[in-house]
């Protein structure tokens, strides 16, 4: 049909002669947005999740997934896997990261995690200072370990027949820290799909018409707008229009649990177990990377 409705308007265009030959460029191009928009309006209407604007969880969905056998100690032999170690809460101060190998993560983890351990048998209010939270955050799974990040696409299209529509875009990416590591409050523009892999989350969602009363912030990063406030220790007195926020959700997240987030709604995750890891999957249909993915080209 798309091919019968191009060879149309080819003709008429054709007819029109040589002065109207600069139509055509501009016909091309509206009619190639026209079945871009056709096709995602399909693929939308087909699709479990994609075409929601609501989060929903999935408890124990991926409980059978390989990667919920995981711990921190899985990765104790990757020495060739160089990582970048993030320090402090980037989505409201300064970004601070460090390299080492994954295997010295690995370690930096389960020294934190002994600690706690520690921490835990002693009276309420002692004084030992816990360690640093260092967090490594969005490893790129595709590049960093490509068998997994392909396996985990595919098991994903279990949850929803949309993932597997031509020139649909997953990208997965890999989580650990320790109890405390923080994702300050932000939005992406584009689905997205936690998985809970090891040890426990705990979510705050706030529906995308909140943005006036979060304090949104100057700091940007591919698709992505950060907020000053802390959802889960609010400072009212710094960010009094927070007091206006009615509309959010808190959502636990245990091993094995899936978390659909909508793009554009704003979150904030804390890992309230000892160790954490997790698996996000950000998904783009083709006419969001055509939109989105150019504008987030043209603002880096």
């Amino acid at each position: 049909m798309a091919m019968v409705i191009f060879l149309w308007l080819d003709e008429v265009l054709s007819n029109l002669g040589a002065e109207s030959f600069w139509l055509y460029p501009a016909v091309c191009v509206g009619f190639l947005s026209l079945s871009v928009w056709i096709v995602d309006c399909i693929h939308a209407g087909s699709s479990r999740y994609l075409a929601k604007r609501r989060p929903e969880v999935l408890p124990g969905f991926a409980r059978l997934w390989p990667c919920c056998s995981w711990t921190p100690t899985s990765f104790a032999d990757c020495r060739d896997l160089l990582v970048n170690v993030s320090h402090g809460v980037e989505e409201t101060g300064q970004t601070v990261k460090s390299q080492m190998q994954m295997h010295e993560f690995v370690d930096l983890l389960n020294s934190i995690d002994e600690h706690l351990g520690q921490l835990k048998g002693q009276p309420q209010g002692a004084t030992a200072a816990a360690p640093a939270t260092p967090y490594l955050k969005q490893l790129d799974l595709d590049v960093a370990m490509p068998s997994e990040g392909f396996a985990h696409s595919k098991r994903l299209e279990s949850l929803d027949s949309g993932l597997r529509w031509w020139g649909t875009r997953v990208q997965t990416n890999f989580w650990m820290g320790s109890s405390g590591c923080l994702t300050g409050l932000h939005t992406d523009d584009e689905d997205n799909f936690l998985v809970q892999c090891h040890g426990t989350k705990r979510v705050c969602l706030f529906p995308p018409e909140c943005a006036k009363n979060l304090y949104v912030n100057a700091k940007y990063d591919s698709g992505t707008l950060c907020c000053d406030v802390d959802a889960f220790n609010p400072d009212y007195e710094r960010h009094p229009l927070f007091h206006r926020v009615k509309s959010w959700e808190v959502v636990e997240l245990n091993p094995g649990d899936v978390l659909f987030i909508p793009a554009f709604w704003w979150h904030s995750v804390l890992t309230t177990s000892r160790t954490s890891i997790s698996l996000n999957s950000f998904v783009s249909r083709p006419s969001e990377r055509l939109t989105r993915g150019v504008w987030r080209q043209l603002v880096q």
